[in-house]
């Protein structure tokens, strides 16, 4: 079959109207070179000659600009231009050599301040025939819609009034006799109302003296004025003798809901002295009866035998009315009135189904992890801090003090204790711990309580013993780290402990040599810091008679790590080392295993650079101990303890699973046969994720692939997939550095962004991995600890040049409505953004939604979706009536809102914003089809249509 060739299409507007700083030499010229559409904003002098521009910018406000391509009447191809009289250029691919294409452009705004939108201004043009590996241009002129009437509403005079004139000086001219409300209707007498300054001219009974002056007419407008005469001037001069009142509506109430009374109630309307009621038993604004007129913004009386849609329009003193509003649906399906639709959810069925009919990971109600600390956490920051260095914050200074703005975090453990009950009533399934164990009390007169957990000394002491200067961590204790454990299981959250296996720190100064491969000082004798010495809970807890053939008699020393980071170089006049950094390879002992080689640990290589698996501190080699019986990989000291400490956690101290640090730079053998130990090791269900620092996919999926085959060597098959107790997961570091880092950094384009790129088949998201089991492996996520540490001070300081991190401060809940409504994966919410940065509220609702709503058949939908909105929906499942979502996500940054004709997957059911942004319902028809909204500005662009009612059988029209 013969394929046609693909090329671009360039496309020129010239828009024809009457907007200030839109001349051609303000427009964007692309180069000539590139593809795309150039949209060049012309004003035509002839609209110009007799009004200002500025008089028009006051009046006519320009959103969007709308482009679409079309064969033969079926759309091809749609963009949205935002701001078209800054940016005018956009480019299509996908069009046909030899074919031809009409172009339809339409130009979208508001009038006079008003919230709603519409289209302003339109053009159209076909192409010529695409030509082949060339760029095609076609220049399409978009031209004002007529205004769409003039209503004189009244005319104050002293004598009686005659005649009304309209003229314009191209289209010519309208004459009435006057009576009151007389209308002058676009198109009559074959006189277009063009959008310009017109003359209204005023005859008086009598002598026939005349009034003039002019007024604005505005696209699609429908202008009302009222006309006062003071007849006592004379000569009929313009302007002179005459005032004329433009008459505004006042915009359409919003915010419709009901109250805890069961009254109906919405937003107040600036100028609104009244409104009226209405109501219909369908969804179409033409069917309503008036019910009621109120002063205000509430309505007593809803039906309660009846279900009905109501409806408000606001009304001002003068008797001018705004358009109808969104209606609110009082019942179906048996909803109650002001009734959480969650509350109809079976969630029982849903624990008991398969992840295969869900569609999520492992079936059963959604899983959500909160990520509960932070870099800075009980921290006093202040301008001496160590931590405060102008080198890794920026020059921003104190703007929180993490220990006396949020004092309840001191002691973090009981804190999730006392917090257990309310991270589950959000839709928490498990908390991500901060290492649990003794720190480092660093070089600079800290303690262990000090450190963040990063800084690994003792793996044994979980804030038990009095070492590197305190007994609790910086968490707490023990008993209160498992009081905590206790707290989260009996209220239903499980705890996830942050393994550090590498990093380790502290010790007692000792001479060794370095190996002849070291990357720096090969081959010399140095001091560094090496010998752990005891450890006083590896005393207690790591025994022989606890662990049997795991146990090992052997020192933590230089025997045990490939490599460290410091060594002393002299000593100061009081005795002080002086230290030197860097990367400093450990010699081997001839009787290593063998071979007196030193050798790093078998990583997993990315496809862009080199990674080696040395990070920080002192590097653990988990394989090659001297002592190690080679012959026998089963037994080695180094891995059979920290397999030995993973039972211990999970089966004595009761975590439920790990997140597992750096474990790309982790020997990948050892990753998986830790893993593999430790869930064998109880009956439980044991979560395994790891920090896999890649930012492209297929680097994370050949690290997952790579850790599965090191069991293939072991077990001489590969795992299965579907089994994913045994799989290690993935943080999907690939979609938190794509579209999440462009689309919310001051980084990337923000409301610039291309929405559209959030469709599975666009994101390069491990999420959106075309393999279902992949993407059953992803934990999305926005921020945490180490991307924000950027934001220690504010939410603003979006930059830290350590760890290359922007942190993510735009459009945060349209980012997280995607991840925590997603088929599949795992979503990490952010400490911080839940209780520090003000949302809360909107992510309750959004977890609500997940943990009720987000399951069934994922539904792309690629049509609807443009350069400003994303669309998406999930159908539900049919043993859970009720269940389902259809989401809208905005980056539009402007008032006003976006519709969407979206497929449900559900016939004849009335859908809510569960999220509040956007009122009124929805109703789906038999198809499952319905115009779904979303509002347009950044703090409300995130829409979560759910079921709350529904004619008919509950079942799937998809399947």
């Amino acid at each position: 079959m013969f394929r046609k060739k693909r090329t671009f299409l360039a496309i020129l507007l010239v828009a024809t109207f009457i907007m200030v700083g839109c001349s051609s030499n303000q427009s964007y010229v692309a180069d000539d070179s590139a593809y795309g559409l150039k949209v060049e904003l012309d004003i035509p002098s002839k609209l110009l000659a007799d009004v200002s521009a500025s008089s028009l910018a006051d009046n006519i406000t320009i959103t969007k600009a709308e482009i679409g391509l079309y064969k033969d009447d079926q759309s091809i191809e749609s963009k949205n231009l935002q701001n078209p009289l800054e940016e005018n250029q956009i480019g299509f691919s996908g069009v046909e050599v030899g074919e031809s294409y009409e172009v339809r452009v339409n130009l979208k705004g508001s009038l006079r301040g008003q919230d709603e939108v519409e289209i302003l201004y339109r053009g159209e043009e076909t192409t010529q025939e695409i030509a082949a590996d060339s760029m095609t241009s076609v220049e399409v002129e978009v031209k004002a819609l007529p205004a769409k009437s003039l209503t004189v509403v009244e005319v104050i005079a002293d004598e009686e009034i005659a005649q009304i004139r309209l003229e314009h000086p191209v289209k010519g001219s309208l004459s009435k006799d006057y009576e009151e409300g007389v209308r002058f209707e676009d198109g009559e007498g074959g006189v277009e109302l063009t959008p310009s300054r017109w003359d209204l001219i005023v005859e008086l009974e009598g002598d026939h003296s005349n009034y003039k002056d002019f007024i604005l007419l505005l696209p699609t407008e429908e202008k009302e004025i009222s006309i006062n005469i003071d007849t006592e001037e004379e000569g009929g001069e313009p302007g002179v003798g005459i005032n004329i009142t433009t008459h505004i509506s006042p915009n359409a109430p919003r915010g419709l809901s009901v109250d805890k009374d069961g009254n109906l109630i919405w937003d107040e309307v600036e100028n609104a002295t009244a409104y009226r009621v209405y109501k219909s038993e369908t969804a179409a604004s033409d069917d309503v009866e008036l019910v009621d007129t109120v002063s205000e913004n509430q309505f007593v009386g809803l039906d309660e035998e009846k279900e009905y849609y109501y409806w408000i329009r606001a009304w001002t003193n003068d008797g001018y009315s705004s358009a109808l509003s969104s209606p609110y649906f009082t019942g179906g399906g048996g909803f109650d009135l002001g009734a959480d639709p969650a509350e109809k959810i079976n969630l029982s069925v849903i624990e008991e189904m398969d992840w295969g009919d869900l569609h999520n990971s492992i079936g059963g109600i959604n899983e959500t992890i909160m990520q509960a600390f932070y870099w800075g956490m009980n921290r006093d920051l202040s301008p001496d801090d160590p931590d405060t260095r102008s080198d890794f914050f920026g020059d921003e200074h104190i703007s929180v003090n993490f220990k006396t703005d949020y004092p309840e975090e001191g002691n973090l453990w009981q804190l999730f204790a006392e917090r257990a009950d309310d991270f589950a009533e959000a839709g928490f399934t498990a908390l991500w711990f901060p290492p649990a164990h003794k720190g480092w009390s660093g070089l600079g007169g800290t303690t262990a309580a000090d450190d963040v957990g990063y800084g690994v000394y003792d793996k044994w002491d979980l804030g038990e013993f009095d070492q590197e200067g305190s007994i609790r961590t910086k968490y707490g204790t023990r008993s209160e780290l498992e009081n905590a454990i206790e707290a989260l299981r009996d209220a239903g959250v499980k705890s996830y402990y942050d393994v550090v296996f590498n990093q380790r720190f502290s010790g007692a100064i000792k001479e060794i040599e370095l190996d002849k491969d070291s990357p720096d000082r090969a081959g010399e004798t140095v001091e560094t810091y090496v010998d752990l010495g005891v450890q006083k809970g590896r005393k207690a807890n790591y025994t022989e008679g606890a662990w049997g053939d795991l146990w090992h008699d052997f020192i933590w020393d230089e025997r045990a790590f490939t490599a460290g980071d410091t060594i002393i170089i002299d000593y100061d006049e009081d005795g002080n080392p002086i230290h030197e950094h860097g990367h400093y390879m450990f010699s081997a002992d001839e009787d290593f295993h063998g071979t007196d080689d030193r050798t790093w640990g078998d990583i997993f290589q990315p496809s862009y650079f080199h990674m080696s698996d040395y990070l920080m501190g002192l590097n653990v080699d988990f394989y090659n101990y001297p002592d190690w019986d080679y012959q026998n990989p089963k037994k080695n000291p180094v891995s059979d303890e920290l397999k030995a400490w993973g039972e211990w956690i999970v089966n004595d101290i009761g975590f439920d699973g790990f997140r597992m640090d750096v474990i790309y730079r982790l020997d990948s053998k050892f990753v998986h046969d830790w893993i593999h130990h430790v869930q064998q090791s109880t009956e439980r269900d044991i979560f395994f994720v790891g920090e896999t620092g890649f930012s492209r996919r297929d680097d994370l999926v050949g690290y997952l692939e790579y850790i599965d085959q090191r069991g293939a060597q072991e077990q001489g098959e590969l795992e299965n997939y579907d089994d994913l107790v045994h799989s290690v997961r993935s943080i999907d570091y690939s979609f938190r550095r794509g579209s999440m880092t462009e689309m919310g950094t001051n980084l990337g384009q923000g409301s610039d962004f291309d929405m559209q790129r959030l469709h599975e088949s666009w994101s390069d998201a491990l999420v959106n991995h075309p393999d279902v089991n992949m993407r059953r492996r992803a934990t999305p996520y926005l921020d945490n600890h180490d991307t924000s540490r950027a934001n220690v001070f504010t939410h603003h300081n979006d930059f830290d040049p350590n760890t290359n991190e922007h942190s993510i401060r735009r459009f945060n809940n349209q980012l997280y409505a995607y991840i925590l409504t997603r088929a599949y994966g795992e979503p990490i919410v952010f400490w911080k953004d839940y209780y520090q940065f003000g949302m809360q509220e909107e992510l309750d609702k959004m977890l609500r939604a997940r943990k009720y709503f987000a399951y069934g058949l994922p539904w792309e939908h690629p049509e609807a979706n443009d350069q400003g909105v994303y669309t998406y929906s999930r159908l539900g499942v049919n043993e859970v009536p009720g269940t389902g979502l259809v989401l809208l996500l905005s980056n539009y940054d402007m008032p006003g809102e976006a519709s969407k004709e979206l497929f449900s997957g559900r016939a004849n059911t009335t859908y809510i914003d569960y999220t509040g942004n956007v009122e009124g319902t929805v109703t789906t028809d038999e198809n499952g089809m319905g115009v779904f909204r979303v509002r347009g500005e950044e703090d409300r662009g995130w829409s979560i249509w759910v079921p709350i009612g529904w004619d008919g059988d509950w079942a799937d029209l998809a399947r």
